[in-house]
């Protein structure tokens, strides 16, 4: 049986769309409670953007599941494929973070947007390679 789920965000730039919610945890939690739905997906910008503990709280108090973890900061802030090598770790070490706090609930994490935007003055086979180093290493914690 399909189980239904809405989006949560902690991402400032994304507070719109019919499925998402960006009220503080508890009021999106209650919410999504309230309306049926069997789940949500978080979406964050930083892993401070997130009281794990609260949210883990908050989950089964309203008797939600995570049905996925969206590591969507990738188009607002980082990005596997970002030209300095600092942004990508740092995407690489949210991106982890997030995978692990989703093993604990047995769902997937989302890299979608942490692709990051192709930027155009870079050359397309080393954004490509960036891209790639970072998934194999996301594989392995993973």
């Amino acid at each position: 049986m399909i189980k239904s789920s809405v989006t949560i965000s902690r991402v400032s730039q994304i507070k719109n769309g019919s499925r998402i919610y960006w009220d503080p945890l508890e009021a999106s939690n209650e919410k999504a409670e309230g309306i049926g739905f069997d789940g949500v997906e978080l979406i964050a910008a930083t892993v401070d953007a997130i009281d794990f503990n609260t949210f883990e709280n908050l989950l089964k108090r309203n008797n939600n599941g995570l049905s996925a973890i969206d590591t969507g900061a990738g188009k607002a802030i980082l990005g596997l494929k970002h030209p300095d090598p600092n942004v990508r770790k740092v995407a690489i070490t949210f991106d982890s973070c997030m995978i692990r706090f989703g093993a604990l609930y047995g769902t997937s994490a989302i890299i979608g947007s942490m692709q990051g935007i192709f930027a155009p003055y870079l050359n397309k086979e080393q954004s490509i390679s960036w891209l790639v180093e970072g998934l194999n290493f996301l594989i392995r914690v993973a």
